[in-house]
């Protein structure tokens, strides 16, 4: 749980920093590094995001079959 806990908070903080950077690109005309930061951000994003369904699929199993079995 700690560790979910730790990805996530990671993930966002992630996530404001690369939009920083894209904006300062954008805003200085790079439109081909804020390209490159944008697909960065969304590649790590998935891969995160990946990662935390994988560790948690015992909850997602458990939280569905609730659904199912009633």
């Amino acid at each position: 749980m700690i560790i979910t806990l730790i990805l996530l908070i990671g993930l966002c903080v992630w996530i404001y920093y690369c939009n920083q950077r894209v904006i300062s690109f954008l805003k200085t005309g790079e439109d081909r590094n804020a390209l490159i930061w944008l697909y960065v951000a969304m590649v790590t994003a998935i891969l995160i995001v990946s990662v935390l369904v994988f560790s948690m699929r015992q909850e997602v199993i458990s939280l569905l079959d609730v659904f199912y079995h009633h």
